[in-house]
């Protein structure tokens, strides 16, 4: 069958005769993507903006917030309400210690279960965050291989995917690449205090391992707020305090880090300026850096970034279960989870948007989720 395709292929398209011939470099996978019209793209290919289209794919946080009003008007939008409650209090080790760790997890009201049922359904059927299927959630296009799109569940206000377009047939068990690197961080730049808004938190579940939810390749970013901005999510209150680090090394960028008792495999790294301030091709080099640091190919893993720091998080299980509740934990964990010895009993929310720290990182069940040292 294959040697049918190649046949056609070849007497149709000469030009496709030398790859072809020299398929042994080639994944099967990739030999697809090309015969289906469109090569696919690897780690290191170059970046798709550039001084001339930057402006062309430029959004505003303006016309997001513009679109999102229309968009829970005409119901596109379902936002999942839900509320936080404690559970009992329960003693861990740690470092040889006892602490006593209070719990707390977000209860999905009943008409999450209505709303996942749909989603569950929908994405059985076809791929959700596909173009055609998503259209009515695009905001526009960011790149020539990108567009931007609001969450059509989101526990979070203005949750935004920035996804690969369709014809790349591009999956979360890739690495980002450069050209996606190049687009999250044009995109940051626009959505930066100095250009009118919010700041706010990327992040990439890679692997079925990650908590990742779609298979279509896609960058997430939630928005910062008063309750849960740079300075108050739990990594960067763990990062801003030097005694809470380990400094592997230095350059001029920054510092490459570990965080004191996170007993899991990770690494970060702390800017000495804003990611917006570095070029797209060192936020690129830092992100490869981390990947190879912690020798991944094929695992799974969360990689988040702020304009202060970066955090690369392998994992090894996508659920975590504590007091028979089961977590699916992504890249939020690490963004919003309270300090393993600062109690967080006050919490802010609405039927649009939730600031919560779910349970403590000092979770014996919570680190069976991750790779041991």
């Amino acid at each position: 069958k294959i040697m049918r395709r190649l046949a056609g292929l070849i007497k149709r398209k000469p030009r496709f005769l030398l790859p072809l011939v020299c398929t042994q470099v080639f994944s099967c996978e990739e030999f697809r993507s090309a015969v289906n019209g469109g090569a696919k793209r690897r780690v290191g290919s170059k970046s798709s903006l550039n001084p001339e289209n930057k402006s062309q794919f430029r959004v505003t946080w303006k016309e997001i917030q513009s679109k999102h009003e229309v968009a829970l008007i005409k119901n596109v939008i379902e936002p999942i309400d839900c509320e936080v409650s404690s559970l009992p209090s329960h003693n861990v080790s740690d470092g040889g210690e006892l602490e006593s760790v209070d719990y707390q997890i977000i209860l999905k009201k009943p008409d999450f279960e209505v709303k996942k049922m749909k989603r569950e359904s929908k994405s059985a059927e076809s791929d959700p965050l596909s173009q055609e299927n998503s259209k009515d959630l695009i905001i526009r296009f960011v790149s020539p291989n990108h567009y931007l799109m609001f969450n059509k569940f989101p526990v979070f206000s203005h949750h935004l995917l920035i996804c690969t377009k369709d014809e790349l047939h591009s999956t979360q068990e890739e690495h980002l690449d450069e050209d996606d690197i190049s687009v999250v961080h044009n995109f940051y730049q626009n959505m930066t205090k100095a250009n009118g808004g919010p700041g706010g938190l990327i992040f990439y579940n890679k692997g079925k391992d990650s908590g990742q939810s779609q298979s279509h390749k896609h960058i997430q970013f939630v928005p910062f707020s008063d309750h849960f901005n740079e300075s108050t999510s739990a990594v960067s209150q763990w990062v801003s305090k030097p005694s809470n680090i380990h400094v592997l090394h230095s350059n001029h960028l920054g510092q490459k880090i570990q965080i004191k008792g996170w007993n899991f495999k990770h690494l970060g790294f702390k800017l000495n300026s804003k990611v917006t301030d570095i070029s797209s091709q060192d936020f690129y080099s830092l992100y490869e850096n981390l990947i190879k640091d912690l020798s991944l190919d094929k695992e799974s893993y969360n990689f988040l970034a702020t304009e202060r720091y970066m955090l690369l998080v392998p994992r090894s299980k996508a659920v975590a279960s504590t007091h028979d509740v089961d977590f699916n934990l992504n890249s939020l964990a690490f963004s919003v989870a309270s300090s393993p010895r600062k109690k967080v009993s006050k919490y802010s929310k609405n039927t649009n948007q939730l600031h919560l720290s779910p349970f403590s990182t000092s979770s014996p069940s919570l680190l069976l989720i991750f790779q041991n040292h």
